[in-house]
């Protein structure tokens, strides 16, 4: 990017939408939602795109040895999908989060690998105290303003919580 206020802390840009209505998505020098209060995006490396518009990044946060993943919800917003150097809890064990990659530069259409699809399903490998692991995450849960009201299980529904009983009577 060029201009005015652009230098080169602020001087890469992921953009996405149609020709002639892009809108910027993530910008080096912006606050990375989700991180730390004061962490600022430090540049950007693998991204991918889905039909649907939803948009994956592998990004720099507070410099380039903080890397994290983020994606665009469902009002193109960027939520924190995974931040290295923060601590996790599996099973019962803690672990810290050293690293993380994702392919990406295809929205798989071209028959190249991906880690995002068109149901909105990250696959990014992460890093934990040395050991990796193939994370698959739906991205679907990022709704934004979700109020809908979740009726409650009734009996004969055959949740184990009220019975379980299908049976009338």
């Amino acid at each position: 990017m060029e201009g005015g206020g652009i230098d080169e802390s602020k001087d890469e840009g992921i953009w996405a939408g149609k020709p002639g209505d892009l809108r910027l998505i993530a910008r080096e020098g912006d606050a990375a939602p989700g991180a730390p209060d004061g962490t600022l995006f430090s540049g950007f490396g693998t991204f991918a795109i889905n039909a649907s518009g939803t948009v994956a990044i592998l990004g720099g946060a507070g410099g380039p040895a903080t890397p994290g993943i983020w994606a665009t919800d469902d009002a193109g917003q960027l939520q924190l999908v995974a931040l290295t150097d923060t601590r996790a809890k599996i099973g019962d064990q803690e672990v810290t989060t050293t690293g993380l990659f994702m392919l990406g530069h295809s929205g798989g259409q071209d028959g190249r690998g991906t880690s995002l699809n068109d149901n909105d399903e990250l696959v990014f490998t992460a890093i934990f105290d040395g050991l990796s692991t193939i994370v698959r995450t739906p991205l679907r849960r990022f709704v934004v303003n979700s109020t809908a009201d979740t009726p409650d299980p009734t009996p004969g529904d055959g949740d184990p919580s009220t019975g379980g009983n299908n049976s009338q009577g």
